[in-house]
């Protein structure tokens, strides 16, 4: 367990955090998932690159390391409150799910 300091505004309180096992992905399914997304119904784009073994999300101005917990479900490392998971159909990947403040769901373009 973990615990987290949380100050919001005026409140500040601290929450218990389970600590999730990082696992790690073949070679294979890591390359599955580099790519370029496209934000639903928007214009918007971002990029998944691979480096040494591991997976990043390029959003132009900033790369964030992701740390997974399942063959599809992530953790952002720099960013406290986003996760997300990649959608699999036919074995292929189809979409990107990030969590922050709402779901954003990103179509793979590539």
């Amino acid at each position: 367990m973990e615990k987290v300091r949380v100050n919001d505004g005026e409140e500040k309180y601290e929450l218990m955090k389970q600590a999730a096992t990082v696992v790690t992905l073949s070679s294979d399914l890591l390359k599955s998932y580099v790519g370029t997304y496209q934000l639903k119904g928007e214009s918007r784009k971002l990029k998944v690159e691979s480096h040494k073994q591991e997976l990043f999300i390029n959003l132009g101005k900033e790369k964030m390391p992701l740390s997974f917990y399942s063959d599809t479900r992530f953790k952002a490392k720099s960013v406290f409150d986003i996760t997300g998971k990649f959608l699999i159909k036919n074995g292929k990947v189809v979409t990107l799910v990030m969590y922050q403040n709402g779901r954003f769901d990103w179509e793979k373009m590539e």
